[in-house]
């Protein structure tokens, strides 16, 4: 049995109450613990490890193995080592603490300052730069960029906008729904959107979307939707047990019914935590529709624009390898070239550089032929 007791029940009191990501990284930091103890020259185990078997454990992370974690991993794994030994000893498996513990949290363990003051700003022209060129895919002059190869520019732009403008963090803007992102009114005045199960500690608060950036995300709902909800429909259609099937939308209260695992539940929008947005989809003309206002977000992408943000100094012409990259991001505020007033919901968005990419040339297989 891998990990062997006590790891084991700490482990299941600790999936009460955290998270699965966080009781990963607390599993892979104590299984690291465990291993470094077992190949001591006397070895032992968490619980019969002495002071300075521990502090030799933080040596070796930080100077002596062959990649030193950094000051904020080795915080991470502390807090991990903290809480295991706060619970042995809160449920009787050590009489005390190991090591020596002073007020204000300092112990033995502590090591390393993690606090960064390095902010560095992102001016205008750096923030144009990014969002016309590198993440819309046009020139620095304004011109279409033939050789941009992204798709889907004002679905990403509306993304990055709303990223942006509301300061709001991956986890609450990736999985905003659609029905709490109202239209742009006609007093240009923003709108509030309530979170709460998304937020960072569960804590309510409400954030403001700026007149601009609804109408981002509205000139997107009215072009690029149906094409982004026409591709995603088979791969919904074929996980429809595993989704939220939404059936009743009660706008006024902000509430969904639908059916969840064969059972019809409801729920309040902003109770609705992450996983279950993510699988949230509703019954439309055209299929299974994502319930999503910002499709195919991934942690990678964000990577790429928190990479271009902090670039001193932009580059004026990107290459086309980082274009490829950044391209399902394209941000605007307001720039979008020739809009349509009214245009159907089918309507492609027809800037050029949003066709196709071109064919590729066909091979040619050329054989030697053999001399006699």
């Amino acid at each position: 049995m891998r990990p062997a007791e006590p790891l084991c029940s700490f482990f299941i009191q600790l999936s009460k109450s955290l998270a699965a990501s966080t009781m990963a990284d607390y599993a892979h930091d104590l299984l690291d613990l465990a291993a470094f103890l077992g190949r001591l020259p006397m070895p032992s185990d968490v619980l019969s490890a002495g002071e300075d078997d521990l502090v030799a454990y933080r040596g070796y992370c930080t100077r002596d193995r062959e990649r030193p974690v950094s000051a904020a991993t080795w915080k991470r794994r502390r807090a991990a080592i903290n809480s295991f030994y706060d619970w042995a000893v809160q449920t009787g498996r050590l009489a005390g603490w190991l090591y020596f513990r002073r007020g204000g949290g300092r112990d033995v363990l502590a090591w390393g300052a993690t606090a960064d003051l390095d902010v560095r700003c992102l001016t205008y022209q750096q923030w144009r730069l990014l969002r016309q060129v590198g993440l819309r895919g046009l020139l620095p002059g304004g011109d279409a960029d033939r050789s941009f190869r992204g798709t889907d520019p004002l679905c990403n732009c509306a993304a990055a906008e709303l990223a942006v403008t509301t300061g709001m963090r991956l986890r609450e803007f990736s999985c905003l729904l659609d029905i709490e992102v109202p239209p742009p009114g006609r007093d240009g005045l923003p709108a509030t959107v309530r979170l709460q199960a998304t937020a960072k500690y569960g804590l309510p608060r409400d954030v403001l979307i700026q007149d601009a950036t609804l109408r981002e995300i509205d000139v997107y709902r009215r072009t690029e939707r149906a094409s982004v909800i026409r591709r995603s429909a088979a791969a919904l259609a074929w996980r429809r047990e595993e989704l939220f099937v939404v059936s009743d939308v009660d706008a006024a209260a902000m509430r969904l019914t639908g059916c969840l695992h064969g059972r019809r539940r409801v729920f309040r929008v902003e109770a609705m935590p992450a996983q279950l947005r993510r699988i949230t989809v509703i019954e439309g003309s055209r299929g299974l529709e994502a319930g999503k206002n910002v499709a195919w977000f991934t942690l990678e992408q964000l990577g790429t624009l928190v990479r271009a943000h902090r670039a001193t100094t932009p580059s004026p012409r990107p290459s086309p390898a980082s274009c490829a990259r950044t391209s399902p991001w394209s941000m605007t505020s307001g720039c979008c070239p020739s809009v349509p007033t009214q245009p159907k919901a089918s309507t492609a968005w027809p800037t050029p550089h949003t066709s196709a990419a071109p064919s590729r040339p066909a091979r040619t297989c050329t054989r030697r032929r053999s001399t006699s």
